[in-house]
Formats: C-alpha cells, structure tokens, sequence
C-alpha cells in the first residue's frame, strides 16, 4: 500500500497534464493485472476524494479520464476478478462519485449502466431499475441526447415491469413518451419496447381495452423494427420471416387474451370484430374463445377452464366483488349474450343462467346498464329485467353516428340562421 502511494505522489509530481493522465492509466492498467481490493480501493479513493485520504487531490479534469478508464477496466469481460468483488468495487466507485456528481455526472452514469447489467443478469429487476433511476437525465452539467433519455427511461420500466411494479413504470414510460412522441425521434427499438411497456401496464392494471389495442399495434410490426431489436449480426443469421411471424403472433395472442377480458360492451365488440377480421387471428391458440366471444354466444364452464390455462397470474386476480378477472368478464359476457336472447328475465333465472345469486346477478345487470353497455330496464318490485332490442355494438354505432349527423344539421341551421351569407342556394 505504502509503495501504491509513493508511485501516485510520483505521477502527482509531473507537470504535464498529459502526461499525468497517462501514468495514471498504465499503473490503473498494472493494478487491474493483478487485482488486489485493497490497492484498487486506495487507487479510486486517491482519484474520487477531495481532499483524499493522502496526499494531495488530483485535479478534477484528470480524474474524469483516469475514471473512465478505471471503469472500462473494471467491468472488462476478463477481468481478474470475481463478480461479487466486482460488483464490491462498483458500489464503491459510485458512492465515491456521487458525493462529487456534478463533478462526475457522465462517469456515474457509466458506472451505474454496468452495476445495472450485474443486477438485471442477477435478476434484480427492482435494484436494477433503482440504480438507473438515480442517472442525472435532466442535468445542466452536460447535454444529454433525447434518444439516451428516452432509451433509459423505457429500460428503467421494463425493469420496473419484471418486477410487477407497473405504477413506477408507468411514471417512466410517461417520460419517454413525451420524448418518443416527436416527429424526429426515429429509433424504432425503443419505440417498440415504449409500445410494449405501455401494452404491459395497461394489461396489469386491468385496463384490458387499451391494452388490446397497443398488442394489436405490436403485432403488425415489420422488417425495420425487428432487424433493430435484433441487431444487424443476429438478423442475417436467422430467418427473418418466422421470427417477426412468432413476434406478430405472440402480441396478437395477448391482444385477443385482454380483449376477452375486456368490459362486455359495445366497445369491446369494436376491438372484437377487428381482430376477428384479421386472418392471423386464425393460426392462435385462443381462436375458438374470440370467436365464440365475438360472435356473442353464451361460454360454458369446460371452455372457461381451458382459456384459463392461457392467462398469466394478474389476469386471475381477485376484484373488488370476489370474483377473478376471469369470471368477472365471463359472467358478464353471457349477460351480454342473454340480452340478444331473452326480451325479459327474472333475477332467479338470470341467477341461474350467469351461475351465481340472484341478487349478484342483479347488481351486475345493473352497473352494465348504468354503464351502457347494455340496454334495459329493471323492474325490482317484480324481479324482472327488460331487454331493449338492438342493444348490439351495431345499434350503438348506428346511434353515434346518427347523433353526429342531428349535430352537423344543427350546426348548419345555425350558420344560415346567423351567417347567411356564406350559405350557397343550390339550384
């Protein structure tokens, strides 16, 4: 140690600030030779600390390149170390670095994206995220481009998704939209993992409608974005084809998946139909329950159980009512079937249809009804339930746009009325 400390008062010593920088990276370079803990934490905190444990402070412009070298070395594939001294060092450079961050801002973050890939191999997905959340990405220190931005803040969220934290990804891909939503912003890597960051939080909050969508979106990605993700070495050495195939088909599987789960109403029938006429659609595992679902037919117990299998863990919570994600959306999807079939029906037989209490059947009728999802009325002091006819998504949609037309006819009987004169007689 005593002789680690006489060669940094040597290389101290010299004047030219080239030099310096030099000597310090071959005895940085001869310490990672024959790695000793002790010397190498001696080597970083003579180079970090102002003022050090001894002798005098290097200067701040040198200790950057020295640094930057010290961590090319350290996170070096045949480094002689083990991982869990390395991950020992790596702690400690950075705890070292940020007491001076504003000093060492480009360095910490190189620093934290290596302890980050550790982590993330250790399948630490919450330290991981943690650590590159601590990044400076909106520092006046130094510029920072929007694509290294946005791309960390999407990692950070994949990170946070692996760990079923969809609320704090959530607040990250919020501020990588904001980047990837400009028009300059061309990096379709990222734009694709932004897409199934926001597929995946929408899925695990429930909001199975939009997270549809966004799965639909990703399953009609091309080429250009596969080739990216891939990398150009990794995609001349596959078959392009079969992988955007099974690429396409896996988001198409978990879109037709959360549009089943999806509120029974005319607009999961929109989101329905538009798979539905998607031909792909055909060659999934779960075609047979998106049919029999859009084609709004009554799903018996057998085929429930088998759809079951297909769900992941979040898609078989317990909601508020008791009932899983599952049996919520299929009690409410034969409600939805019983509304074509019956013009009216009693609260014990629709109890018995939808295989549960009477009463439950009731409330479920009820908030669909509020909801217009379904049209009807409810007749407590009889126990009845009327069905409207034409309660379709086709009624619906025929409705919306004959609202639009009566508002485009008032709007225009408002402007000959008032503005006569950019009103054109037609003869």
């Amino acid at each position: 140690m005593a002789d680690l400390a006489a060669q940094l008062d040597v290389i101290e010593k010299i004047s030219t600030h080239a030099q310096k920088v030099e000597e310090f990276k071959k005895l940085a370079e001869r310490l990672f030779a024959a790695p000793d803990i002790g010397q190498l934490t001696h080597f970083l905190a003579r180079l970090s600390e102002d003022p050090p444990p001894q002798g005098e402070a290097v200067p701040t412009m040198i200790s950057r390149q020295v640094l930057q070298d010290f961590t090319v070395l350290l996170f070096a594939p045949g480094v002689g170390l083990s991982r869990a001294q390395v991950k020992e060092l790596g702690n400690l450079l950075l705890a070292k670095l940020k007491v001076r961050l504003s000093s060492f801002e480009e360095q910490f973050s190189a620093v934290s994206e290596k302890m980050a890939d550790i982590l993330q191999g250790e399948e630490d997905w919450k330290g991981a995220a943690e650590l590159l959340s601590r990044i400076p990405l909106t520092s006046s220190q130094r510029h920072i481009e929007d694509e290294y931005k946005a791309k960390m803040y999407v990692r950070i969220a994949m990170l946070y998704l692996e760990d079923d934290d969809e609320t704090n990804a959530d607040t990250f891909v919020g501020r990588s939209h904001v980047i990837i939503g400009k028009s300059e912003f061309t990096n379709l890597e990222v734009k694709f993992q932004h897409q199934a960051c926001r597929a995946r939080i929408y899925d695990a909050k429930r909001k199975f409608q939009d997270a549809a969508r966004h799965y639909y979106e990703l399953s009609q990605v091309g080429k250009a974005t596969v080739m990216a993700i891939m990398g150009e070495e990794a995609a001349s050495q596959a078959n392009l084809d079969e992988v955007i195939e099974a690429q396409n088909l896996d988001a198409l599987t978990k879109a037709a998946i959360c549009a089943i789960l999806a509120p029974a109403g005319p607009e999961r029938s929109r989101i329905l139909a538009m798979l539905y006429k998607d031909e792909r659609t055909q060659k999934i595992a779960t075609y047979n329950m998106m049919q029999k679902i859009y084609m709004e037919r009554v799903v018996r117990a057998p085929e429930i159980k088998q759809f079951e299998k297909s769900l992941r863990p979040h898609q078989m919570a317990i909601t508020s009512d008791g009932l899983t994600v599952l049996q919520k959306a299929m009690i409410e999807h034969n409600l939805f079937a019983a509304a074509k079939m019956y013009n009216n029906i009693t609260f014990v037989e629709l109890g018995f249809f939808l295989h549960v209490e009477s009463d439950k059947a009731e409330k479920i009728a009820r908030n669909m009804i509020l909801e217009d999802r379904i049209a009807g009325s409810i007749d407590q002091i009889d126990g009845m339930i009327y069905f409207a006819q034409g309660s379709g998504a086709l009624s619906h949609w025929d409705g919306e746009i004959s609202g639009a037309c009566m508002a485009v006819n008032e709007i225009s009987q408002y402007i000959a009325d008032n503005h006569p004169q950019f009103v054109f007689a037609v003869e």
